[in-house]
Formats: C-alpha cells, sequence, structure tokens
C-alpha cells in the first residue's frame, strides 16, 4: 500500500456528519408527523425545491449508509488482515442488537400499556405514518406481547418488516447485511494488483446495485475507501469550493431518487475530506457528541414522536411538538449512549482476547 495516508483528524469530523444525518431524519419524522403537507411537492410543500434536503430522510439515510461502508472499510485497505475482516463481521450483530433492542422493548411498553396519543394527533393532522405507529405494519391479529417483542429483537436483523415494535428499526437489516457484505467484497485488497481489486470492487457494487439495492450504498462507500486507501495522492491538496460541495449537498440530497442520493453522499464524503479548513473547524469536541449521539438519537426518535410529542401536540400544538421531540429524545439518549460507551469497548476487548481483534476496527 502506498504509505501517504489521509491524516486521522480529517476523518473525525465525519463523525458530525453522521450526526447532522441523524438529525435531519427527526426532522423528517416530525414532518410527516405533525405536519404532513410540507413532504409534499412544491407551492404545497418543500418537495422539488432546494431546501428538500434538510427533511429528505431517505437521503439522510443513504448518506448514513455510504458513511457506513466508508468508515467501515477505510482502514482495513490501508493495511488489509483477514483477521479484521472476521473479528469486525462477527461483532457487527451483537454491536447493533444491545441498543436496538432496548428501543424494541420501549415500543413493547408503548403498546401495551395502549397509548393512544399516536391515533388522537393523527386524526388532528391527518398523517397516515402516525396512525399506523410510524408505518409499523402490524401483523394480521396482532397484540403485543413480551415474547414476540424478545423475538423480534433477532428478526428484525434478518426478516423484512419485522419491525413494528419500532418501526425506525427497518433499517437494521440493510445495517447488518450491508455489513457483511462490505467486508466480504473488502477481500479483493488482497489480489496482488490494486487496480484488479478496484475492477472487481466496481463490479460487485454494480452488480449489488441491481440484485439487493439497499446495500449499493454501503458498496459505494467501501469503493470511495479502496479509493483513498490506494490512492491518497488523488484528494491530498485538492481543495474543492465550498459553494460547490454546497451545490452538491442541495441538489443531490434534494431529489427522491436514491442513485442520486448515494452518488451526491460519496461526492460529499469525498469532499469534506479534502476539505482542510472544514476539518480544523469540526474535529473538535462537537463533532465527537455528535457522533456519539447519531446511533442513539436514531434510535429514540420516533418512539418519542409517537408518544410524548403526540401528547404535547394535541394539548399544545406542533412548536410543543417539535420541543417536546428533541428535549425528551436528548434525555432517553442519555442511558442509550452510556451504554455504548461500554459496550463497544467490551466487545473489542472480547474480540482481542479471544479473536486476537485489531484495535483499529471502527466503533460504529
Amino acid at each position: 500500500m502506498i504509505e501517504k495516508k489521509i491524516p486521522s483528524v480529517k476523518l473525525i469530523y465525519l463523525e458530525a456528519m453522521r450526526g447532522i444525518a441523524s438529525i435531519i431524519v427527526v426532522f423528517h419524522h416530525i414532518c410527516i408527523a405533525f405536519l404532513p403537507n410540507i413532504k409534499e411537492n412544491f407551492p404545497r410543500g418543500l418537495g422539488k425545491t432546494p431546501l428538500y434536503f434538510l427533511i429528505n430522510g431517505s437521503a439522510a439515510v443513504n448518506f448514513f449508509f455510504a458513511l457506513s461502508g466508508f468508515v467501515l472499510t477505510y482502514r482495513f485497505f490501508q493495511s488489509p488482515s483477514l483477521n479484521y475482516l472476521i473479528v469486525s463481521s462477527l461483532k457487527r450483530l451483537p454491536r447493533l442488537m444491545l441498543p436496538a433492542s432496548i428501543t424494541i422493548a420501549v415500543g413493547y411498553l408503548i403498546l401495551d400499556f395502549g397509548s393512544t396519543n399516536y391515533l388522537d394527533a393523527a386524526e388532528i393532522t391527518g398523517s397516515k405514518w402516525l396512525a399506523t405507529f410510524g408505518n409499523a405494519n402490524f401483523p394480521n391479529g396482532f397484540t403485543a406481547t413480551s415474547a414476540d417483542a424478545l423475538s423480534q429483537v433477532w428478526r428484525v436483523f434478518l426478516i423484512p418488516r419485522n419491525n413494528y415494535y419500532n418501526s425506525n428499526l427497518w433499517t437494521m437489516r440493510p445495517e447488518f447485511l450491508g455489513s457483511l457484505i462490505v467486508f466480504a467484497t473488502a477481500t479483493v485488497a488482497f489480489l496482488e494488483h490494486r487496480w484488479a481489486g478496484f475492477v472487481m470492487l466496481t463490479l460487485l457494487g454494480c452488480a449489488t446495485r441491481f440484485a439487493y439495492p439497499i446495500a449499493f450504498p454501503f458498496l459505494a462507500g467501501s469503493l470511495l475507501a479502496f479509493v483513498l486507501a490506494n490512492w491518497p495522492t488523488l484528494i491530498i491538496g485538492v481543495k474543492p469550493r465550498p459553494l460547490v460541495l454546497l451545490g452538491i449537498l442541495v441538489i443531490g440530497m434534494s431529489r427522491t431518487k436514491a442513485d442520486y442520493q448515494v452518488l451526491a453522499s460519496v461526492l460529499l464524503i469525498a469532499g469534506l475530506i479534502a476539505m482542510p479548513t472544514v476539518s480544523r473547524v469540526l474535529s473538535g469536541s462537537a463533532s465527537i457528541v455528535l457522533g456519539k449521539i447519531s446511533f442513539p438519537l436514531y434510535l429514540v426518535h420516533t418512539l418519542v414522536i409517537l408518544s410524548v410529542s403526540s401528547y404535547a401536540y394535541v394539548e399544545a400544538g406542533v412548536f410543543a411538538a417539535v420541543v417536546t421531540t428533541f428535549v425528551v429524545s436528548g434525555i432517553a439518549l442519555v442511558p442509550i449512549v452510556m451504554l455504548e460507551e461500554w459496550w463497544v469497548p467490551f466487545l473489542k476487548r472480547v474480540a482481542r482476547a479471544r479473536l486476537g481483534g485489531d484495535e483499529k476496527a471502527p466503533n460504529i
């Protein structure tokens, strides 16, 4: 591998981008719950306008997926190790499962207690998403039971549409399977010639686009990681204009077609890495905090909207619902952040002790 590498400080602020993406998802769900018309096309809503990226939840998720593909494989491509791939693959499920299982338990409690706040709010807003517990897709004859909730802790990662205790967990299956796919395809790094690895990874990415489209962003991010790890001079010294990146953000992330969102995500990641000014500004404690809260915020906010935020909306209106969503979500995510601060290092220690794990394995 080439010795020149992108300085690690430049990668810290990508944590901030993950946090911002989670916040956009929160705004997305607030809008479809309490302001459903704003999701419509202009002039009724922000659809097909440059501002739509601010509430475009699908674009934020695709950015998150592409960033995951990049972060999960970048250090591996710098220094390929089969043990790294094995350990990272084995850790992936427990790393995601424990925090997700907590929100499944909370969703079960909301349903078991018979809360109708979301139904009351839906009658006012006309939001189908809100009326169906966030597009929960309940099975026929569904009744919330502790046994069913416990089994969903596993099913949510393996079986489609098994996320009705917390509908936002629909991403867990592609997140888990997409991670395994990028770990498997990353073995192209063991090919003798890096160009052969690039061609093979590109072909695998194209095949994934048609065979399992939801995993395509992971492969796109991984391909970017391969390129930057093998040809870092392509980006070192490049100084993209901020207005160009802003244009990519506004135009690409305002689109509803996934392919445009993935392309814009990859260009944004590459462009942001190449901007030393941004890396200096966003490589501090704020970025670390945003990175730490990104996954917990994503996990908890939908259940907050379906419960206390819906109550606040019925009693006091939209502004109260928005404030409640962020305040209560901010409180609810703290235990998960604390859990992850113990859980992720614990998994690393177990991996090192049992499997000779690589300390460079990513935390996401």
